[in-house]
């Protein structure tokens, strides 16, 4: 045994207290003999030993422990390195040498010595650290087996220049993944299945990072796409890996924020957002209100009709539309709601400029066992896409049943029948309306194809499914278009969950009659943003936990009616340059009022066409901004009889 200099000595004589190693039966192993090559220690719940191996971190319970870089035992299936519970924090540190003799135990995945046997006898002071071992885009890869590529290096040194694939949560831990491009869910069940059913790998290429596990500095404000550099040490609890720097850390930036493109001439835009539990009694309520007044005005460009979910009351949903007139005054959202039967909602908000014709609430009274099918049941308005148009679209909210304990043993079965039902109750209802222009928003709480249990999207649009626990059964033809399911694959994400990008809102529509579906896009700036941005006031970033998605439509300019037609001519150059005259023809004994309308709903000019006159003219200013403005022509009893888009160049 080496000479010790005094401060060894008193280490020493400190951890004597763990008693000088006995050998006699107990076996001397090396670290990779003791992991294996499995996921489980060959020698869980035996006493061994293992010599002379370096200490690489130690934490409030314990420290781990590595063979040196000229002693390691060149196996790449089995890990060099192995924690050493004590239960409180040892004086050890990093670079030194000991023995550690107790019984092996496999606790919630990670291999370690734990026990009232241990002895830990120090062998030397200080030696070099072994060399990390380099993650990268082959290794871990992005493949399901068995034994996962971590579980190879568990308890060892890493180093890696990894991407962050979700942002921060509230316990600053973040997850990461050495490939070139974020991880996606994908179709079926979580690895290993079952066997008949659609599997998905797991994605076990993504590990988690916790910045300050081992004493680094916290960091909280991880977004998607930022990347991180450094050494760490990596642990193990249940199915995810841990990487816990033991330097500090390099992180490089990325831009999170992305706005949707402005609204074109003749277009008009259909949202969907998830408020995330906007309620009043929330002591974050104003802070809350605040944000989402920004994130709806600023990154989604206030869609004309909005579809809301997880809103708390209609008061709420008042004071939110105030927040954003009085933010632009050229915003004035009318609110529709509907209490449904749970204390979270779905609503909509809807410019004022627009005419609601129809507001229903659906299944609300349907039971499914002995409780409400729907917590939050569908809600649909009918609505005038410009005034006294006859092209009318109906825009169903839904906000369905989510996959929390899909795979409990205790509530799997009611999870899975309850989100398999819902569906068929929303295909039944489509069907029942297949005639008329329909649109469906909102949060489906599903992905665009089979999770393996439940197929939620394709039972309510009526494509082919890859299969799954609870079959498809066909209800709606002709099937709807997933207009979110043809985004290009990078963008085929509204949410963050546990280092995976999901799509769980979706726009679909059957073939509307008059109506394109010329775009959808996604507001970046909540899946993607760290969880603490939630509580800065002068962001939008963290409004919520989904990001918000923003369908454009243009439709073809109409009149009322055929009849109308031929009592009322309208003569104009589109566009129509300034000083232009708008040119109206009219029986002489009809008294009729003519309005130019912006496409916000404001009244600009009105004027009174008497009996007697025949041939009128109208001139918009020339201070007007150039864009599309709306003609009505009301007879005397203000019924509308005649409707025309004009758009000024």
């Amino acid at each position: 045994m080496p000479k010790f200099n005094m401060k060894l000595g008193i280490l020493f004589a400190i951890f004597q207290v763990f008693s000088i190693l006995s050998y006699g039966q107990i076996p001397n192993l090396s670290i990779g003999e003791i992991q294996g090559s499995t996921t489980e220690s060959p020698y869980n719940g035996q006493r061994v030993s293992t010599p002379n191996n370096v200490i690489t971190a130690v934490i409030d319970d314990g420290f781990f422990i590595q063979s040196p870089g000229n002693r390691h035992d060149n196996d790449p299936q089995t890990s060099d390195g192995i924690k050493v519970f004590t239960g409180t924090r040892p004086s050890f540190t990093p670079t030194n040498v000991v023995t550690v003799t107790g019984t092996i135990s496999e606790e919630n995945g990670l291999t370690q010595f734990r026990g009232n046997d241990l002895e830990i006898l120090l062998t030397a002071g200080i030696v070099p650290l072994p060399d990390p071992i380099e993650l990268n885009e082959s290794f871990p890869a992005p493949d399901s087996v068995v034994v996962p590529d971590l579980e190879r290096v568990e308890g060892m040194l890493v180093h890696f220049t990894a991407l962050v694939s979700s942002p921060s949560n509230g316990d600053e831990l973040v997850a990461l993944t050495t490939q070139s491009s974020r991880p996606f869910r994908e179709p079926g069940i979580r690895f290993p299945g079952q066997p008949g059913l659609p599997l998905w790998d797991g994605n076990p290429e993504i590990f988690w990072l916790d910045p300050d596990g081992l004493g680094q500095r916290p960091e909280s404000f991880l977004n998607t796409s930022m990347t991180v550099q450094t050494t760490a040490l990596l642990t193990q609890a249940g199915r995810r890996y841990f990487a816990l720097p033991t330097a500090d850390y390099e992180v490089q930036p990325a831009p999170i924020i992305r706005q949707i493109r402005d609204k074109q001439q003749n277009e008009w835009t259909v949202g969907s957002l998830n408020l995330f539990q906007f309620w009043r009694q929330s002591d974050f309520y104003r802070l809350k209100r605040q944000k989402l007044t920004r994130y709806i005005l600023e990154t989604m460009k206030a869609p004309d009709i909005l579809a809301v979910q997880e809103a708390g009351d209609q008061q709420a949903l008042e004071e939110l539309a105030d927040a954003i007139q009085t933010s632009d005054n050229n915003v004035q959202y009318d609110v529709y709601y509907s209490s449904g039967n749970g204390d979270i909602h779905v609503a909509f908000l809807v410019k004022a400029f627009l005419d609601v014709i129809a507001f229903e609430q659906f299944e609300k009274q349907t039971i499914f066992g002995d409780a409400p099918l729907f917590d939050r049941p569908p809600l649909s308005i009918k609505v005038q896409l410009a005034p006294s148009s006859p092209t009318v679209l109906r825009v169903l909210n839904l906000h369905l049943r989510s996959l929390l304990d899909i795979e409990n043993p205790t509530k799997s079965n009611f999870v899975r029948g309850k989100r398999f039902e819902q569906s068929k109750a929303i295909a039944n209802l489509l069907q029942s309306i297949r005639e008329e222009n329909l649109m469906v928003v909102g949060d489906f709480n599903a992905f665009e194809f089979s999770d393996g249990y439940v197929d939620v999207v394709n039972q309510i649009t009526g494509q082919p499914s890859l299969g799954a626990e609870f079959p498809v059964e066909q209800i709606v033809q002709p099937a709807l278009i997933n207009h979110t399911g043809q985004l290009l694959p990078e963008e085929r994400y509204s949410f963050n969950f546990q280092g995976n990008s999901e799509l769980l809102d979706h726009c679909l529509s059957n073939d509307l009659k008059g109506i394109d579906v010329t775009e959808v896009q996604f507001a970046r700036g909540n899946a993607d943003a760290a969880f603490d941005w939630a509580g800065v006031s002068t962001s939008p970033l963290r409004s919520s936990d989904h990001d918000g998605m923003v369908a454009f439509l243009k439709m073809e300019a109409t009149s009322s009616t055929p009849n109308d037609k031929e009592v009322i001519g309208l003569r104009l150059t589109n566009p129509l340059p300034s000083y232009a005259p708008i040119q109206i023809e009219k029986p002489s004994g009809l008294l009729i009022e003519a309005r130019i309308i912006n496409i916000f709903g404001q009244i600009i000019l009105r004027e009174w066409i008497p009996r007697g006159v025949e041939q009128y003219e109208i001139t918009l200013e020339p201070s007007l901004p150039a864009g599309t403005y709306w003609i009505e022509v009301h007879g005397e009893e203000q019924r509308i009889i005649k409707s025309f888009s004009v758009i000024k160049g």
